[in-house]
């Protein structure tokens, strides 16, 4: 049967013989509807990889059962109709429910339960009935038996087929309806007999019975078939043979240690992990006493996060600010460090949030006087460093701030209603040390005066003497307003320095 062939039963209908017709594709969600519904034995061979690749044309598909009168897109829940079976030579029988047909691959046998009993015909070397039997004949009422009889009958006919009979069809529709009635129960025997074989092979049928239940959902791909174990099905001990009996115990022997091993592996993740984490307490308590502070921030830190993802990191207000202090410092040293960093975006969110403004910030002159306090006088002399540079000239607005930058801003001096063209930027070095740090910032303009900038170097060494640094020098670029408001606090060409009142 070919892709283009419409594979519902005595249906020889094509693409090509039919191009007026519309053919469909069996749909994955409903293959077992459909399947059922074409009638095509040969369809129950194949895979449902291979269903999906045959077609169904749109004589079988009812007016109600598409989305439109295009009739090209189908409903999600349509099922195709059942096609007409003649009673002729070329099929046997045509049953309804609960009778059952089934074919066997190149023979045929057709089971048959109404409410007299049970008749199967097979189609071989042997000619096998099983009768139904009333409860006179001595029979026990057990509807397991006829299991037993179903596989004698399946040696009596030699034939391998017949297998799928009793495992499928029996233990599905037989059994199912068998065993919804505890007053009313059929009793069976095995009647075989040789004869010769039949001239004429029956044609066989496909299922007729509905189905009791709705198809099970395909299952979600990636399913983990560890951490849910499938549910053993349970057939009552009476209707059960001690074959069944036998298999039903080694399975839940089986799951049961499945989940033993399962919980064991657990068990074992659990004291493993917990073993490294009392090893690790361990080293580091050890170490504590023996290195630098500062050092066993990064060690304790490097220990809690280096088998993290970037994302599960969890990282110290103090160890953040030591990172980012030295990434400030060299960043081609810092990206270089062997320890597990925090990421760019997490530096920049530290630093995101200490609010800078033009002028004299007071919160970073206070941590410039705490570091001052430990150090020694000689430590504490230093000089202030003024230097500008470059700016494009542009207007932009901080929703966060609600404030429009871009303007010449001074600080506490005031702003003033023109651009900014250059930032003038202000950091404290020590004479005798080895520490530096930047201070302030100034929005400027070429338009301003020496006076301004006086103000703004004087502003600078008042805050530092108040928080206990000693002040020697001013160190600035040769452009002519510096030099213009060096000469307006002082100094001179011949005297370069000026006296500054303490405060």
């Amino acid at each position: 049967m070919g892709n283009n062939r419409c594979c519902a039963l005595n249906c020889t209908r094509t693409k090509k013989n039919s191009p007026q017709l519309h053919f469909h594709r069996i749909p994955k969600s409903s293959y077992k509807q459909w399947v059922e519904a074409l009638r095509n034995p040969a369809l129950l061979k194949l895979t449902p990889e291979q269903l999906y690749n045959r077609v169904v044309c749109s004589e079988h598909i009812p007016q109600d059962g598409y989305n439109s009168k295009r009739c090209t897109s189908l409903r999600f829940n349509v099922i195709p109709v059942v096609p007409d079976v003649e009673s002729s030579a070329d099929c046997a029988a045509v049953v309804d429910d609960p009778a059952v047909a089934v074919d066997l691959a190149g023979s045929a046998a057709l089971v048959d339960v109404d409410d007299s009993g049970l008749s199967v015909d097979l189609t071989g070397s042997k000619d096998c009935t099983l009768h139904a039997l009333s409860p006179s004949h001595g029979v026990e009422p057990n509807v397991g038996n006829m299991r037993h009889q179903v596989a004698e009958a399946i040696d009596a006919s030699n034939s391998s087929t017949v297998t799928s009979i009793a495992d499928s069809v029996l233990s599905e529709e037989i059994l199912g309806s068998a065993s919804t009635s505890n007053s009313d129960h059929n009793y069976f025997s095995m009647d075989c007999s040789e004869g010769p074989q039949p001239t004429e092979s029956k044609t066989s049928c496909f299922v007729t019975s509905t189905p009791k239940r709705p198809a099970r959902k395909l299952v979600r791909r990636g399913y983990n078939r560890c951490k849910k174990m499938p549910a053993i099905p349970v057939v009552p001990k009476k209707n059960r043979t001690p074959l069944e009996d036998h298999l039903l115990k080694c399975a839940v022997a089986y799951k049961r240690e499945a989940k033993q091993q399962r919980d064991n592996y657990l068990r074992k993740c659990q004291e493993i992990k917990e073993l490294k984490t009392h090893k690790e307490e361990e080293a580091l308590a050890f170490l504590q006493n023996k290195v630098n502070p500062r050092f066993f921030k990064f060690l304790v830190a490097e220990v809690q996060n280096f088998r993290r993802k970037p994302q599960a990191r969890r990282w110290e207000q103090d160890v953040l600010a030591d990172f980012e202090s030295m990434r400030q410092r060299g960043p081609r040293c810092f990206r270089g460090l062997p320890f597990t960093k925090p990421t760019r975006k997490t530096l920049k969110g530290l630093t995101k949030k200490v609010h800078l403004e033009p002028g004299i910030n007071r919160a970073i002159y206070e941590m410039v006087g705490n570091k001052a306090a430990a150090m020694s006088p000689e430590d504490r002399v230093c000089f202030v460093v003024f230097d500008e540079m470059s700016l494009k000239v542009c207007l932009s607005y901080l929703e966060e701030e609600d404030d429009i930058v871009g303007l010449a801003d001074l600080g506490s001096l005031g702003r003033r209603a023109v651009l900014a063209e250059d930032v003038l930027v202000a950091m404290i070095r020590s004479v005798f040390g080895v520490w530096k740090h930047p201070l302030s910032f100034w929005y400027t303009n070429k338009k301003m005066t020496a006076l301004d900038f006086s103000n703004i170097f004087q502003e600078t060494i008042r805050a530092l003497l108040e928080v206990g640094l000693d002040v020697r020098a001013i160190v600035t670029d040769g452009l002519q307003k510096n030099i213009a408001a060096e000469h307006l606090l002082g100094a001179t060409y011949e005297d370069p320095y000026f006296f500054y009142q303490r405060p």
